[in-house]
């Protein structure tokens, strides 16, 4: 899916969902016998497009057998995104009327390979994310732009399979702690614990290992911005069949609030 997003609260209420509305644009998906789904929406219609705003969608999926593997390639690319809250309650940001993420382009491409035999493998193609940055505006000190870029977790992109992600964990110490730093409370110990995983058998990660704001360097790959809400980035979620990775969740946490998604892929494989 290209991108998706929707109010939750405006004017101080809250917006139920409204299912004659839609939320979601340019979706491609593989039926079980595989072959190609392309999907473009050049000019999206969106509910609110003062606060959630974005524009061409494209997504493609393509699955095939190549000898006994099943591959698939997914892309999933959307432009011109642009997200404008205020902020609330005032405290939040004095003396700023409005916060604004923007991005020219944030697209992802992928390669997933399920052999007949052995474990499937994860290959990423294309990782963009360009011009993104949260301007500030008051009527008192005009746009305040600060960029926002991404380092990746090269270390977790070369894991291919879960198998790898697994073993990484329990023999690269570096590796180990960057992903013990995500769950303080369980007292993983290198080289003994086995990777968490979810009650479901996901393993919940991110591609992301720092975001660059500015000139301030954030470890991990969240972090909140006082007067706009949170801010998401490369989310992994993966089990031994599956990946799911979401290029960039977006939490307007003012007034109006709300949730966005942009660029996702998923894949389990099971198109054959």
């Amino acid at each position: 899916m290209a991108a998706g997003g929707f109010l939750t609260r405006r004017d101080g209420k809250p917006v139920p969902p409204d299912p004659r509305i839609i939320t979601n644009n340019g979706q491609s998906c593989l039926p079980m016998v595989g072959g190609v789904s392309h999907s473009v929406v050049e000019h999206p219609h969106l509910a609110y497009p003062e606060h959630i705003h974005y524009g061409r969608c494209e997504t493609y999926a393509w699955g095939r057998l190549e000898g006994d593997v099943a591959k698939t390639t997914m892309r999933s690319v959307v432009h011109n995104v642009r997200l404008t809250t205020g902020p609330w309650p005032p405290e939040e940001a004095p003396g700023v009327d409005s916060v604004t993420f923007e991005a020219e382009r944030i697209a992802i491409e992928v390669d997933s390979m399920y052999p007949e035999n052995g474990d499937p493998s994860f290959e990423y193609k294309v990782l963009e994310t360009l011009n993104m940055a949260l301007t500030a505006s008051s009527r008192e000190n005009g746009d305040q732009r600060t960029p926002i870029k991404l380092v990746y977790d090269e270390a977790l992109l070369k894991c291919p399979t879960m198998a790898a992600i697994e073993k990484a964990f329990l023999t690269d110490e570096e590796f180990f702690k960057r992903r013990a730093r995500r769950y303080p409370d369980l007292k993983l110990e290198f080289g003994k614990s086995k990777l968490p995983r979810t009650k479901q058998g996901y393993y919940l990660d991110s591609i992301v290992k720092q975001i660059v704001f500015g000139e301030e360097i954030i470890e991990g790959n969240t972090f909140a911005k006082p007067g706009f809400g949170t801010l998401s980035f490369g989310l992994l979620q993966t089990g031994d069949f599956l990946r799911r990775v979401s290029m960039g969740q977006i939490k307007m946490g003012s007034d109006p609030g709300g949730d966005v998604d942009l660029g996702g892929a998923e894949t389990n494989g099971i198109w054959k």
